[in-house]
């Protein structure tokens, strides 16, 4: 379980590759893959953006919400789409190579950043970075962090701060828990939460995970009992 952990994420780090060094198919004369992937982002980041902005929870935040997250499903495709192979009319395996290798030095940047600062890496995927930081710090100082590592991307890779919490627990790559400092729990991950669980089972293990983000061993062993 680590303590104080913050999340940085890389804000549609696949479609920003493909607009900052035009990566597209060799077949596509006239640009319209990217160009579409150009005005679904600065759509996205409008919404995204307007989202962060409006009252939580409400009607507004949850339009834009819904807006950003529905581009972001048909932007994150773009990329896929150049590795369908026969199936796609503008695939190019070679683009879609160099997308995930120009992908993979980005987040290396970022690790090796965080590295340098002293920070304990927890887990990393495409989408960011968990991350631990020394005891005492506030969240002006995470943010302050977070930036500072933002501005050695390169032009058009935005790393954006997305988050804190008081613990997590990192089962494996995209399988975790979370406590936030509000003292709610967020499970995310089919090795964590699955449609097919027992309902007793689920309620087990949310009550356990968050006894064991508290420190609660004891807690966690009479759950178990019961």
């Amino acid at each position: 379980v680590a303590q104080r952990v913050v999340k940085a994420g890389v804000a549609s780090l696949y479609p920003s590759l493909m607009r900052t060094y035009r990566i597209g198919p060799e077949c596509d004369r006239l640009g319209v893959l990217l160009h579409l992937v150009n005005r679904l982002t600065d759509l996205r980041l409008m919404h995204k953006a307007a989202a962060r902005a409006a009252v939580p929870d409400s009607l507004e935040a949850g339009f834009h919400d819904g807006n950003q997250a529905a581009m972001k499903v048909l932007i994150n495709s773009a990329y896929g789409y150049l590795g369908a192979g026969h199936m796609a009319l503008f695939a190019d395996r070679r683009a879609a190579d160099e997308v995930t290798r120009r992908g993979r030095a980005v987040l290396e940047q970022v690790l090796a950043a965080l590295r340098t600062k002293g920070m304990a890496l927890i887990e990393a995927d495409t989408d960011g970075v968990y991350f631990a930081v020394p005891p005492g710090w506030t969240e002006q100082q995470e943010r302050a962090l977070v930036a500072e590592v933002a501005a050695t991307l390169p032009s058009g890779i935005r790393l954006e701060y997305e988050g804190r919490f008081r613990a997590m627990f990192s089962h494996e790559v995209k399988n975790y828990a979370l406590l936030t400092y509000r003292d709610e729990l967020i499970v995310r991950g089919v090795a964590l939460r699955s449609s097919r669980a027992e309902p007793f089972g689920e309620r087990f293990l949310r009550h356990a995970l968050h006894c064991t983000l508290r420190g609660d061993v004891a807690g966690a062993r009479r759950c178990f009992l019961e």
